[in-house]
């Protein structure tokens, strides 16, 4: 039996029953057990081949847990995706904003009218925004 499967519902008088069928059935001293010492014995034989029945509020008590914790988890998921999401907006909003910043720093005549002499650490700021906003892009799923 695998272990999703709960075992089949066992009615304990037909055991108790089929025990004392058993016991009936035996040749010998076992055959003329007092009533109350056979009662005893079908008794002890039934309590150790069946588990103990169970506490119906102590089940009531765990369905209960079970669900509000599948409900709990439902709701971390839901969280987690709605999180995933905007870190994604986000990464997508940053790699936006440092690629138009290289394009402003790229296309600016009046920065190039009045850096003559630095235009090739503009050029190397143009890069690091660029390289900044490819590392920012999110990461394309194959």
């Amino acid at each position: 039996m695998s272990t999703d499967q709960t075992p089949p519902a066992v009615d304990r008088a037909a055991l108790r029953d089929r025990i004392a069928e058993a016991l009936d059935s035996l040749q010998g001293t076992a055959h003329h057990l007092p009533p109350e010492t056979r009662k005893r014995v079908i008794e002890v034989v039934t309590a150790a081949v069946l588990p103990a029945p169970v506490d119906r509020a102590e089940l009531d008590s765990l369905g209960r847990e079970s669900d509000r914790l599948r409900k709990a988890w439902v709701e971390m998921r839901d969280r987690a995706e709605r999180i995933e999401a905007e870190v994604e907006r986000l990464r997508t909003d940053r790699a936006a904003v440092l690629s138009e910043a290289a394009d402003v720093l790229d296309n600016s005549e009046t920065l190039r009218d009045h850096t003559d002499d630095h235009m090739g650490d503009v050029y190397a700021a143009t890069a690091e925004l660029r390289r900044m906003a490819d590392e920012a892009q999110p990461a394309k799923e194959a």
